[in-house]
């Protein structure tokens, strides 16, 4: 389900050049499941530098507190310019059964973007599948051997960035499928490649904004079956509900937090039925049942 979890590494010379200006933090932990924030900008594993696995074992080094788990285990990822909730499992028991359901496509995940550009349609369903390109790029193909899925909404909106007010598209993008580059190829495909994505935008104007405005905002982890090998006894047990929901908290051009309480009202991720039941293209069912 993850936008980007099968990503294999590039860096283009420009998007090492952008810095990450917060530190990552914790979101939300229960026994089996620990959420973070990403920064935008910060890798998943370390490269040059520390990424972020690296980064959050370092913290929890520092101050013990700063998650209860003993290990994480990796069970998806962002690509490095996109910021938002990653999680990871606190067991290889559970890391097991988030995999399978992220393959089932069982786990329901939200992010939004902003684009300087109207689309060709305001809403609507994306299919395709994804080609390799030139530069470690991909490109929507009209065949359907293995193809992506996105469905999408978008919204016109205003940002004042210093005195300038900027006419502003936002999408909230909802991923049916996992592949690299996934919702930036889809964006760069309805005529509005994301604000500040050096790769599939234009790269002069990229190169002067302050991140890539894709973000992970919300996930919904129904209950999963663990068999707990850890315990010795094989013993199986079923996780609770897991779902969060996190506004972005870099980049000048999202616009007022208002926007983004549009769609996401305080308090949502506290609901376990249906979202989004009045819009088809967005709806996700009860993570309980």
């Amino acid at each position: 389900e993850d936008e980007e979890e099968e990503e294999e590494s590039w860096i283009g010379e420009k998007d090492a050049s952008k810095s990450t200006t917060i530190e990552p933090f914790v979101l939300g932990e229960t026994k089996d499941i620990l959420a973070v924030y990403k920064p935008a900008n910060l890798g998943f594993h370390s490269e040059f530098s520390d990424g972020l696995v690296k980064k959050l074992r370092k913290m929890k080094e520092k101050d013990e507190r700063f998650y209860e788990c003993e290990n994480i285990y990796p069970v998806h990822r962002l690509d490095k310019p996109t910021s938002g909730i990653v999680l990871f499992a606190t067991k290889k028991s559970v890391a097991n059964s988030l995999s399978r359901a992220f393959e089932n496509k069982r786990i329901v995940k939200y992010y939004v973007g902003v684009s300087e550009r109207k689309p060709r349609k305001k809403m609507g369903t994306v299919t395709g599948d994804l080609k390799k390109a030139r530069r470690g790029m991909y490109k929507l193909m009209r065949t359907m051997e293995n193809p992506s899925k996105t469905t999408f909404v978008s919204r016109g909106f205003t940002a004042e960035v210093g005195k300038k007010e900027n006419n502003l598209r936002f999408f909230l993008f909802k991923p049916e499928t996992g592949k690299t580059h996934q919702l930036r190829v889809v964006a760069k495909s309805l005529g509005s490649a994301l604000l500040g994505d050096e790769m599939y935008g234009t790269a002069r104007k990229s190169n002067s904004i302050d991140r890539m405005y894709l973000h992970a905002c919300a996930v919904r982890v129904p209950k999963l079956e663990v068999v707990d090998e850890d315990e010795g006894g094989g013993g199986k047990y079923e996780t609770e509900p897991f779902q969060i929901v996190c506004a972005p908290k870099e980049g000048e051009y999202w616009g007022p937090v208002d926007a983004f309480r549009e769609w996401f009202e305080e308090g949502m991720d506290q609901e376990c039925g249906p979202w989004f039941d009045d819009i088809s293209l967005l709806r996700s069912t009860n993570v309980v049942a």
